[in-house]
């Protein structure tokens, strides 16, 4: 007797994962995945640039203005020096000159009191045939606006006047002083608007 054999029945096979969808959405999420954290990696990497650019043009930009104020201070320190010695040197004997360089070193309010007063002051040094020297000892720079184009200047300096009749020296006398100049800032540099005594010693 022929004893036909039946193939063993199997349970059905589970449906394969593209069947279903399962697997695409979690490849298409992986991929998701990765390039939202590339994208992430990317962008903190351009911020931490970003950061490091704009700290670095600020830090020269700082650096740039310092440098510019120091070398304004320089500057105004150079010409307050200049100032002082133009101002407190004279010879009557060369007046007219020293009065001209007088005029060249002041400004403003300065300026006009001394135009207004040239003729006399130089009248006062003919007539007591005075002779000043100045040197200056020490000078600083109290304030400084670059904005505004002023600054404030305190200068130590050693005075010396020396008065002549007939030519020959009659009187002599010291004093040190500190001088308080205030300037500003012209196309021909810096010149005195203000300019008197903060305190006298002999």
């Amino acid at each position: 007797m022929n004893i036909r054999s039946t193939p063993p029945v199997r349970p059905d096979s589970p449906p394969s994962p593209t069947e279903d969808g399962t697997q695409p959405q979690r490849d298409a999420r992986r991929r998701w995945l990765r390039v939202a954290t590339v994208t992430a990696a990317a962008l903190a990497v351009l911020s931490v640039a970003s950061a490091g650019w704009y700290g670095l043009s600020w830090f020269r930009a700082t650096t740039s203005t310092e440098r510019t104020t120091a070398a304004m201070r320089e500057d105004v320190l150079r010409d307050a020096r200049q100032v002082i010695l133009n101002l407190e040197a004279i010879d009557y004997q060369t007046v007219d000159a020293d009065l001209a360089r007088w005029e060249s070193s002041v400004t403003g309010p300065l300026l006009e009191e001394f135009r207004s007063s040239r003729d006399r002051y130089s009248e006062q040094i003919r007539g007591t045939q005075a002779r000043a020297e100045a040197t200056i000892v020490d000078a600083a720079v109290t304030e400084l606006n670059p904005t505004a184009g002023t600054a404030s200047v305190l200068v130590f300096v050693n005075l010396i006047t020396i008065e002549h009749k007939d030519g020959k020296e009659a009187g002599r006398a010291e004093k040190r002083q500190r001088i308080k100049l205030e300037l500003t800032r012209t196309d021909d540099g810096w010149k005195a608007s203000q300019a008197g005594p903060v305190g006298a010693r002999s």
